[in-house]
């Protein structure tokens, strides 16, 4: 069985690596203690790289949750009620699909394009099979983990799912290259 400071480490890189992969990058934090809908929206819009349309509901939605735009404050670890609200205002406004495309497009450009069909298909099934927790976790996580607002059990959680979903589809974040559907080793 491993250690925690194992698993820890372990959470520590997938979630690194999933950052690298979804190229958009977040922007981690507010120096403000009030974050408005507007840029809350734009925040999370720009990590996932959404549409107009769901922008527009995000801000909706983050007008009607004060505690999810407070996750956006810069204050050290968000609160567990505040993620959940950002959770509940990203899941009302990003469909699975969009979550899926954004993570299957950043995976492909950081895997230098490299990722086969087969792969993309499996990434793009895999997150749009996750259940709403996972899903969840992974909404929050990708938008609030540099900003240092998730507690080390977060960065585990998050770090289980990414994990599960590269081990899924044979993508080997050790080397950033990827492993070919029938298993054996690239050349070289």
């Amino acid at each position: 069985m491993l250690e925690p400071r194992t698993l820890r480490r372990a959470a520590l890189v997938a979630v690194s690596v999933l950052f690298m992969l979804l190229s958009a990058g977040a922007c981690g934090s507010k120096s403000s203690s009030s974050v408005s809908a507007k840029d809350a929206a734009a925040t999370v819009a720009a990590v996932f790289d959404l549409p107009t349309d769901q922008e527009t509901c995000l801000e909706q939605k983050f007008a009607d949750q004060a505690g999810a735009r407070q996750v956006f404050s810069g204050q050290d670890v968000a609160s567990a009620g505040n993620l959940q609200q950002l959770g509940q205002v990203e899941a009302a406004c990003i469909p699975p699909e969009t979550l899926a495309a954004a993570i299957t497009a950043g995976a492909s450009d950081s895997f230098g394009g490299t990722l086969t069909d087969t792969q993309k298909s499996c990434l793009t099934n895999g997150v749009t099979g996750l259940d709403d927790g996972d899903r969840d976790k992974l909404l929050v996580g990708l938008v609030v983990s540099n900003s240092g607002a998730l507690d080390s059990a977060g960065i585990a959680e998050l770090g289980q799912v990414t994990n599960g979903l590269l081990d899924r589809c044979q993508l080997d974040i050790a080397t950033t290259q990827t492993q070919p559907p029938d298993g054996t080793t690239p050349p070289g």
